[in-house]
C-alpha cells in the first residue's frame, strides 16, 4: 500500500513539473472501498496564491453531460418523457427550422432526443467546430474575451455558420455515426428547463445534488445554495489563466458544473452502482456504444476510452468507462481493477493528458 501511494504521489508531481500544468488534482477510490488516495498540487487561484488542495472545487467542463444525459434517462425512465419524441416539440418552428440542413436536406424535424444524448443528430458543434472560415466559437473567446451566450445564439451560429455532418441515425442502438457536439446537449438542458419548469440548477439539484449528498457540487451561475463559496480552480490555456465567469455559465448543460474530486467519485460510484435508476436498464441503455474519435467511443452521455491490445500486447490498457473535459478534467470508472477516477489538470493546451494518466495510475494499481 506504500509503495502505490508513494507512486501515485510521484505521478502526481511529476505532472505539476510541466511548465502548461499550473494546478492539478487526482482522486482515487476503489469499488470496495479498501483503498482510497487523493493529491493536489500547484495554485488554483493564482492572484491570491491559493494552493491546489484534494478539496479544491474545479470546473468539471464536459463531465457536466453525464448528469445531463443522467437526468433525461431519468425522466424516460419515469415516462416523463420518451427518447424517441421528437426534438421540435420543445421548440418553436422560428427556432428549429433549418437548423440540420445536410446536402439540400432539413433534417431538422427529424431529431429526436435520443439523437442528442448519444451524439447521432449529426448537428454541427456550435463550440469548436470550424466555420468555412476556418475559425470557431472557442477560437473566437480566447482572442475577444469573456463573452456570454443563450440557446437561441448557439441555433444561430450553427444555422448560420455551420454545417451539419450527416443525416440523424435511423434508430438507437450501435453501429451508428456519431459526432461530438455540444449543440446536442445545450438542446437537451432546454428540454429539461421546459419540460419541468425549473431551472437546470434546480432540477440537478432536486434528483442528483441533495440526495447523494454534494453539497460542493452545483452549476456555475444557478448555484442553488451558494453561499460563501471560494472561487473554482483556474483554468490555463498554456500559460494564460483564464478569468470568463460569462462564458463558464453560458456552458449550462454542456458544460457549466463546478465540483470536487471526491464528489465526482462519489456520483460515479452511485450511477454505477445503482442508485441514480431504478431499472437496472436505464444505465445498461446509456452504454450502448458508436464510435466517435479515435479511442473513444460515446453512449448516451458516457464515453468509453478503449485502446486495442496492439497498443501494448504486454501490458493491456483496460477499458475505462466516464467522460472528460475541454480543461482536462476527467471522471471515470475501470470495470476490470473497479476503481474509480476524477480530477483536472486545468490545462486547454493539454486536455489529452488525463488519457495518459489513467493507464499509468491503473498500472500502478495493479
Amino acid at each position: 500500500m506504500k509503495v502505490i501511494i508513494e507512486n501515485l504521489e510521484k505521478l502526481l508531481q511529476k505532472q505539476i513539473k510541466h511548465q502548461k500544468i499550473s494546478n492539478i488534482v487526482i482522486g482515487v477510490q476503489t469499488g470496495d472501498n479498501s483503498f482510497e488516495w487523493s493529491g493536489a498540487a500547484g495554485i488554483s487561484v493564482p492572484e491570491k496564491q491559493t494552493e491546489m488542495r484534494v478539496d479544491s472545487s474545479y470546473f468539471i467542463a464536459s463531465i457536466t453531460k453525464i448528469f445531463t444525459a443522467s437526468a433525461i434517462m431519468l425522466l424516460h425512465e419515469q415516462k416523463k418523457l420518451n427518447l424517441e419524441d421528437s426534438v421540435t416539440t420543445f421548440f418553436s418552428s422560428n427556432q428549429f427550422d433549418g437548423l440540420h440542413h445536410y446536402k439540400g436536406k432539413d433534417y431538422s424535424n427529424k431529431l429526436k432526443i435520443y439523437h442528442l444524448v448519444n451524439q447521432t443528430s449529426g448537428l454541427a458543434d456550435y463550440f469548436e467546430q470550424k466555420n468555412e472560415k476556418g475559425s470557431n466559437f472557442l477560437d473566437k473567446i480566447l482572442e475577444d474575451g469573456d463573452a456570454e451566450w443563450n440557446i437561441e445564439v448557439v441555433l444561430e451560429i450553427v444555422k448560420n455558420n455551420l454545417k451539419s455532418k450527416f443525416p440523424p441515425a435511423l434508430e438507437q442502438g450501435i453501429n451508428h455515426k456519431a459526432y461530438y457536439s455540444d449543440t446536442n446537449y445545450q438542446l437537451l438542458g432546454a428540454i429539461l428547463e421546459k419540460l419541468l419548469e425549473k431551472s437546470l440548477g434546480q432540477i440537478f439539484d432536486e434528483l442528483f445534488f441533495t440526495p447523494l449528498e454534494l453539497p460542493n457540487t452545483y452549476v456555475f451561475g444557478d448555484d442553488i445554495a451558494a453561499s460563501g463559496r471560494e472561487a473554482p480552480a483556474t483554468i490555463y490555456h498554456n500559460e494564460t489563466p483564464l478569468y470568463m465567469p460569462k462564458a463558464m455559465r453560458s456552458f449550462w448543460s454542456d458544460g457549466a458544473m463546478v465540483s470536487t474530486a471526491e464528489e465526482q467519485i462519489l456520483f460515479m460510484k452511485a450511477l454505477f452502482g445503482g442508485k441514480i435508476f431504478k431499472n437496472e436498464k436505464t444505465f445498461k441503455w446509456m452504454k450502448q456504444w458508436n464510435k466517435i474519435f479515435f479511442p473513444l467511443d460515446y453512449g448516451y452521455g458516457l464515453m468509453r476510452y478503449k485502446l486495442p491490445w496492439f497498443f501494448s500486447p504486454f501490458n493491456p490498457v483496460p477499458e475505462f468507462v466516464g467522460h472528460s473535459g475541454a480543461s482536462g478534467s476527467f471522471s471515470f470508472y475501470c470495470p476490470k481493477q473497479d476503481f474509480y477516477l476524477s480530477g483536472t489538470i486545468n490545462q486547454l493546451q493539454t486536455r489529452s493528458t488525463p488519457f495518459r494518466l489513467m493507464p499509468e495510475i491503473a498500472n500502478i494499481l495493479k
